[in-house]
């Protein structure tokens, strides 16, 4: 009788100890993608105040003698970055890039790309230089270009995050607005109809320990967590750990200063 009531007591504590394992047991956390997250939250503006030291409201001066002997391609490594101020100003900076604009767009479609450029720019606190130089990286201006990427999730003018959408011809201002900020804010949604822009990673990725990006502050760390997805290395630039373009924060960077985008140079 004893043995019997021992074998009761351990069959009942087996079913116990399955049953509360089961039902009180955390769940498992969806499986993080490869580039880090399974959803965007959506953004709106910069609010770091060390990325926001690296915003000026837009300069629509012309310095028509860099426009006319536009500087060559540079090697920026490590801390040598150019500074904010050594920027040229975005309307030297648009002259420059019209004969690639206008290529491949029309006139109007032009202005309306300029106009929401530096409206953005003003609205999010992100630098209308950084857009237009992410966008000539990107896309050579290009409106109507393809989407690439993995599953050619990557779209629009600023190639952004999955979750974008390409140009529309019929609603022009519309879809460049929504091309934009696609690209300068990212896209609200669950992978893969959604990701983080630009000005997200600028403002230091929410302290999201996968972006790697260290705090707000650091523009061309950002551009290297825009191209890639995330930063590899955070002394290292050129690092993509395959995924991205090595040059690709070096060429920005260039851009910044005038570079048209002919001639890339340093062993790239």
């Amino acid at each position: 009788m004893i043995s019997l009531q021992f074998k009761y007591s351990a069959f009942y504590a087996l079913i116990f100890a399955v049953f509360t394992a089961s039902v009180f047991a955390t769940p498992a956390s969806p499986a993080p993608q490869k580039n880090g997250y399974v959803s965007f939250d959506g953004f709106t503006k910069v609010t770091n105040k060390d990325s926001l030291a690296w915003y000026r409201r837009p300069s629509l001066g012309i310095a028509k003698a860099v426009v006319e002997n536009q500087p060559g391609y540079e090697c920026f490594h490590g801390a040598n970055y150019p500074g904010v101020n050594d920027w040229e100003s975005f309307g030297t900076l648009w002259n420059i890039n019209l004969p690639a604009l206008r290529l491949h767009n029309s006139p109007a479609d032009n202005q309306i790309l300029r106009s929401k450029i530096l409206s953005i720019a003003t609205e999010t606190k992100t630098d209308a230089r950084i857009i237009l130089a992410i966008i000539m990286q990107e896309s050579s201006g290009q409106l109507d270009v393809h989407c690439t990427g993995e599953n050619k999730h990557n779209c629009g003018i600023m190639q952004a995050a999955p979750g974008s959408v390409s140009f529309d011809p019929d609603k022009p201002a519309k879809s460049i607005d929504t091309m934009l900020r696609n690209g300068v804010l990212g896209t609200p949604g669950s992978w893969p109809n959604g990701g983080p822009g630009y000005a997200w990673f600028l403002n230091g990725a929410n302290g999201e320990a996968w972006a790697n990006m260290g705090g707000g502050g650091y523009p061309f760390r950002a551009m290297r967590a825009y191209n890639t997805g995330k930063v590899p290395n955070q002394k290292n630039y050129d690092a993509t750990n395959g995924s991205g373009t090595v040059s690709y924060v070096n060429d920005v960077a260039n851009r910044l200063r005038g570079w048209n985008g002919n001639g890339r140079g340093c062993g790239y």
